[in-house]
C-alpha cells in the first residue's frame, strides 16, 4: 500500500538480506570472518549469515525443524543446544 501511494518500491533490509548484517558489522567495527551468527532459522538467520560471508551456527531449538537440514543452504555448524556453543571455541 505504501509503495503504491508513494510510487517508490520498498527496499527490504531484514534477514536474510546482507544489508542488516553488514550494518551490524560496521557498527561493531568487525569483519564478517570475525563473527559467527547463531540462530534457529535456516531461511533468515543462517541464509543471512552466509549471504554476508559470516560463519553460521544453527541451533536445533525454537523455530528449527528437522526438515530444515534438507535445504540447499548448509550451516557451518549444527548444534543441538546453545550449551554446545562454548565447545566450538574452547577445548
Amino acid at each position: 500500500m505504501l509503495e503504491r501511494a508513494s510510487g517508490v518500491r520498498a527496499t527490504y533490509i531484514g534477514k536474510p538480506n546482507p544489508y542488516v548484517f553488514n550494518l551490524a558489522l560496521r557498527g561493531m567495527n568487525l569483519e564478517a570472518w570475525e563473527v559467527a551468527m547463531v540462530g534457529d532459522r535456516m531461511d533468515t538467520d543462517i541464509a543471512g549469515a552466509i549471504n554476508a560471508g559470516m560463519c553460521s551456527i544453527l541451533i536445533k531449538t525454537g523455530e528449527y525443524r528437522e526438515r530444515d537440514l534438507l535445504a540447499t543452504t548448509i550451516p557451518d555448524y549444527v548444534l543441538n543446544s546453545i550449551r554446545e556453543l562454548a565447545g566450538l571455541f574452547y577445548a
